[in-house]
């Protein structure tokens, strides 16, 4: 089964040091680096919001050839937010979806150990 894990969280929140300063240890790869291998699975790791890169939504179904995903967006709650376009277009592409929710930095390390349970899961 094909998984996305969404991290979401106010500007500020800890998104960005969720994915790259404590989840990305956890798969065994780099700061800067975005593949991963879990399980015999393929993935990729957007630490950078949607919303803040500028990249269009439809622009990342050139990624739907991944087994696993982890991308960042700002809280529904929030304007400009990204994160239903995205979890619409992933569902319809039958990915299973996963939404961790951060407030603060403190929760990062928490929180990335999550985002692994949800990717590591079957």
């Amino acid at each position: 089964m094909k998984k996305v894990v969404i991290v979401a969280g106010a500007h500020g929140a800890g998104k960005s040091l969720t994915i790259n300063c404590h989840l990305k240890p956890l798969l065994g790869i780099g700061y800067y680096a975005h593949k991963f291998t879990l399980s015999g699975k393929n993935g990729y790791v957007f630490s950078q919001s949607l919303e803040e890169s500028g990249l269009d939504v439809e622009a990342i179904r050139k990624y739907f050839h991944y087994d696993l995903l982890v991308f960042a967006a700002r809280p529904e709650t929030e304007s400009g937010s990204k994160l239903n376009l995205i979890r619409d277009m992933f569902q319809k592409a039958s990915f299973a979806v996963n939404v961790v929710s951060i407030q603060e930095e403190s929760e990062a390390p928490e929180k990335a150990k999550e985002v692994f349970s949800l990717l590591n899961s079957n």
